[in-house]
């Protein structure tokens, strides 16, 4: 079975790793001033100020629809269907049988 990690994109790590600083950013001007740091400027040059204005907003009211992916992996379990795989054929009594008593 294959399972991914739960992580965001690059631009949400990136801010969640610099949260400390970027936590008060409400506007372009906080975070202009913010990126005079060498830090915080070096960590967020890849992206433009929209990508890491909306990663600041929606680590500051979260993003409403969005499930983590080990809680995905598990309802998808839950609903697959049971089997043994496509080359065996099911059967309904399996779990029933047992050795006979003079074995």
């Amino acid at each position: 079975m294959l399972s991914l990690p739960d992580r965001g994109s690059a631009v949400e790590t990136a801010v969640r790793d610099l949260w400390d600083d970027l936590q008060i950013v409400d506007g372009a001007a906080e975070l202009a001033f913010l990126k005079k740091k060498p830090k915080i400027a070096e960590r967020l040059a890849p992206f433009s100020d929209v990508e890491v204005l909306a990663a600041i907003g929606e680590a500051k009211i979260g993003k409403p629809d969005e499930k983590p992916v080990k809680q995905v992996e598990l309802q998808a379990l839950l609903a697959a269907p049971e089997g043994f795989g496509d080359d065996v054929p099911v059967d309904p009594n399996f779990h029933a049988r047992r050795l006979p008593d003079r074995a």
